[in-house]
């Protein structure tokens, strides 16, 4: 537990400098924070296979590595707080304003990047299409940081940043529902296989067959006689 504290500790720390940093060399805040998580986590992944068990560095590399935080606290604890943030630089009237251009961006774009993410990945991915589509799900949503930054330096128009701001706030609603749909018909899925493990496998080639069209249900051909 006092290593967890002080790893807490020390990114907060980084955090912090970053964002002083960033200020000093003009540049997108989230740029240099995502190079300061791929640097800690390549440190840490090195660290972990040739430290020692016992030494300092490795038991800082196990700290990196196997922090106490799930995706509850990512959900509601550190997602509020972001969004709060961005919230509070938001005119909510010209935003409303907007609100139909928003939603646009925010449920329908999200749900088509999600569609096509998936299904460009199922032929390769060899997982179900419902697993892919989880995967669009995550990386249908974009941090706007950066782009905010580059269309205030270029001189965007203001209508174009309320536009991506307003988006940013709704979206990860958007994904959170989608992802959540994909969990449960995923979990009924394996319910549904589960119960089904008695079944004869001549059923199983039985039931194929009929859903690819071979030949008619019986029910349905003694109907139509």
């Amino acid at each position: 537990m006092p290593i967890t504290l002080l790893v807490l500790a020390g990114f907060l720390t980084l955090v912090s400098l970053i964002q002083r940093l960033a200020t000093r060399l003009a540049l997108p805040s989230s740029v240099l924070l995502a190079g300061a998580g791929i640097a800690l986590g390549t440190f840490a992944a090195i660290a972990t296979e040739h430290a020692a068990a016992g030494g300092a560095l490795g038991g800082l590399a196990h700290a990196l590595t196997d922090l106490p935080i799930d995706s509850d606290a990512f959900l509601y604890i550190l997602l509020p707080a972001l969004l709060f943030e961005s919230a509070l630089a938001i005119d909510v009237r010209q935003m409303a304003e907007d609100a139909g251009p928003i939603l646009l961006l925010a449920i329908v774009a999200v749900v088509i990047a999600t569609l096509v993410i998936g299904v460009a990945l199922e032929p390769v991915a060899g997982v179900s299409l419902a697993a892919c589509l989880m995967l669009g799900a995550i990386v249908a949503t974009t941090d706007p940081v950066a782009v905010i930054a580059i269309f205030r330096d270029v001189g965007a128009p203001s209508r174009l940043i309320r536009l991506v701001e307003g988006e940013s706030l709704l979206n990860d609603a958007a994904a959170i529902t989608l992802f959540t749909a994909l969990v449960d018909i995923i979990a009924e899925n394996a319910a549904l296989l589960a119960t089904d493990r008695d079944s004869s496998f001549q059923n199983k080639v039985h039931l194929a067959l009929q859903a690819k069209g071979f030949f008619e249900p019986k029910d349905a051909a003694d109907a139509g006689d």
